[in-house]
């Protein structure tokens, strides 16, 4: 935690304060881009269409291949964490503007500001309730039998929500990820603070805590 000589620090030079912030961002920009991501992404979608084939004709799935597809979802599960930290900076952040925004029109002689202003420039379009989302994870695990690779509890989810997902839910993400699909990762972040999910599962891995299942 800052001690107040840092504190002090920032005020003086709100400029540090910002670069801090960028490097953070950029930082995290960094671990959720990589060719190698990409490639062990297409890679992933490959084995998951070859594993789906198999068990639709019938045909036992080698133990090798589900070994695989599980440590592919291991190394991506990098890009889940980071879309979650994201998220919760950008909430924070837009918090910290509204308060900001709020000390300027108490201290504004001059003009007016509107609170408008400082909400900053996230869609404002409908998007489904998280106890929305939350229901419908649980839903999906207990289809599972309580445990689940993160792309078929959406899967599962996104059936379950066909038809009933906002406008909100369907646009893109600048990094061309899902809106839904983002806060659904970012519930799951809740979900594991309040015990309803496991927070030791494996990479890539949701899971029910024990009285859910």
């Amino acid at each position: 935690m800052n001690d107040s000589g840092d504190i002090e620090k920032y005020i003086e030079s709100p400029e540090s304060l910002l670069a801090l912030c960028q490097d953070v961002v950029n930082k995290l920009d960094q671990k959720r881009k990589g060719s190698d991501l990409d490639v062990q992404e297409r890679q992933l979608r490959e084995i998951s269409n070859t594993i789906d084939k198999l068990e639709r004709a019938g045909i036992s799935v080698p133990d090798e291949l589900r070994s695989l597809k599980t440590g592919l979802l291991a190394k991506l599960s990098v890009r889940e964490e980071t879309h979650i930290t994201l998220e919760k900076l950008a909430d924070g952040f837009e918090s910290i503007l509204r308060d900001m925004g709020r000390l300027i029109e108490k201290g504004n002689t001059g003009k007016t500001i509107t609170r408008r202003t400082y909400q900053g420039s996230r869609s404002k379009k409908p998007k489904t309730d998280r106890n929305i989302l939350r229901q419908e994870i649980i839903k999906a695990l207990q289809k599972f039998g309580g445990r689940a690779q993160v792309h078929r509890v959406l899967e599962e989810m996104e059936k379950q929500l066909n038809g009933r997902l906002l406008p909100r839910d369907l646009e893109s993400l600048k990094d061309g990820s899902i809106v839904w699909q983002n806060s659904a990762q970012w519930e799951r972040f809740h979900m594991i603070k309040e015990g309803i999910l496991k927070g030791n599962s494996p990479h890539g891995i949701w899971e029910l805590s024990e009285v859910r299942k």
